[in-house]
């Protein structure tokens, strides 16, 4: 309204613009808003040619005169400016760098007793997403062929898994009660266990790719073992191998299987709980498989098992695949450990590499004990470090400044 009636009176448009940004940039804070401790917080995705010139700040209204780093934490993931998926970094005016919320910890506090809504205090951060490295090539470097970006295999093995345990456990229906399912499925299974195992094997080559070196072992060896299933069923049913009873060799197959996903189980202790059902639903199966034909009732509750295992690895599928789409937990896996948190049900880095990105790993080193000999990552709880500080020092940032004009 102010524009069209300036300009009706002659006003040149440049004096205009003039006058337009002369009165925003002496916006002041409302008069009762004045005696708030007000903090602002300048934050921006970490991405190349973006800075806090680039990024955004939002008011800290009523903020804590003594924060620690937990609370800040919580402020910036309930007005959703980071989430699980980010990594969190405070501008250290003392050190001239950023460090994360977590390296932080119990070294300190931020002081903001002496803001308020005519002099806030500034707090600068810098997000870095965890599952992208790409945005932190050097722009100024001639690049080649983009990298393939590879993505999660991980809920088509366990679809694949799924199915297989599925179908095994109808096809040991039908032996002990043939009226429930047709004859004829005995045939189907064979191809499906052949085909289910073969996508195991090729998500385990994918997953190869990705430096996960726990979901490509289980896929490949289970993968494996359902494919020769499926191929000798099928050789069975054509007539290319004749139909034996071997109870022993399948019992020494059985054993096998059963000492190999009890050593995945053992490793499932440092990642989610689900994986660890999964697998010790899986190395019950195997030990049932391996008392085959002792007697009708332990034939039944391997189906009963065969029934859950089948549930657990369906909703490790389900749970993956969703939280990869939407970017976030809606099914949990329960985690044991936070830094495996945003990781799929099957997934562990080898030596050399790290499923997180090298930017990501970098930034959160916490500390280095020289006394211990070791890094401290953000995840540490330890009360020492090689800081010297006290566990409640204030931690400096930049001085008041007056933001009155914006």
């Amino acid at each position: 309204a102010q524009a069209t009636s300036r300009l009706k009176h002659g006003k040149p448009l440049s004096q205009l613009a003039w006058d337009i940004f002369t009165q925003m940039s002496t916006w002041t804070m409302k008069p009762n808003e004045q005696k708030m401790r007000v903090v602002v917080v300048r934050y921006f995705l970490d991405k190349p040619s973006t800075s806090l010139k680039t990024g955004t700040c939002i008011f800290w209204k009523n903020a804590p005169a003594s924060c620690d780093a937990k609370t800040l934490d919580t402020f910036l993931k309930d007005v959703g400016i980071t989430t699980d998926a980010y990594l969190c970094q405070v501008y250290m005016e003392r050190f001239q760098a950023y460090m994360s919320l977590q390296a932080i910890g119990e070294l300190g506090h931020f002081d903001f007793s002496k803001a308020s809504g005519t002099s806030p205090m500034q707090l600068d951060i810098r997000i870095t997403d965890l599952h992208d490295d790409n945005h932190h090539a050097k722009e100024d470097t001639p690049q080649g062929p983009a990298a393939p970006l590879h993505c999660n295999m991980g809920p088509a093995g366990m679809a694949g898994f799924a199915m297989l345990i599925l179908f095994e456990t109808a096809h040991r229906v039908s032996k002990l009660a043939g009226d429930w399912i047709e004859p004829e499925f005995d045939d189907l299974w064979a191809c499906y266990a052949f085909f289910g195992g073969f996508l195991e094997l090729s998500v385990a080559m994918w997953e190869i790719t990705r430096n996960n070196i726990y979901g490509a072992t289980f896929f490949s060896v289970i993968g494996g073992l359902e494919m020769a299933r499926g191929l000798t069923a099928i050789l069975q049913r054509t007539g290319n191998m004749a139909i034996v009873e071997t109870p022993v060799g399948d019992a020494v197959t059985n054993i096998f299987y059963l000492f190999f996903t009890l050593v995945m189980w053992n490793l499932n202790r440092r990642m989610n709980k689900l994986s660890m059902g999964i697998i010790g639903f899986l190395c019950i199966y195997f030990l049932l498989g391996a008392l085959d034909g002792a007697s009708d009732v332990l034939e039944w509750i391997h189906v009963v098992v065969g029934v859950i295992l089948f549930f657990l690895a369906f909703y490790g599928f389900m749970a993956q695949i969703t939280n990869e789409v939407y970017q976030r937990v809606i099914f949990p896996t329960f985690p044991i450990r936070k830094d495996q948190a945003s990781l799929g049900v099957n997934d562990a880095a080898g030596l050399g590499m790290q499923l997180r990105p090298n930017v990501a790993r970098l930034r959160t080193i916490g500390s280095f004990d020289s006394k211990n000999g070791g890094y401290e990552s953000d995840s540490s709880s330890s009360s020492e470090s090689s800081y010297a500080a006290s566990p409640k020092q204030t931690i400096s940032f930049r001085e008041n400044r007056d933001v009155k004009s914006m």
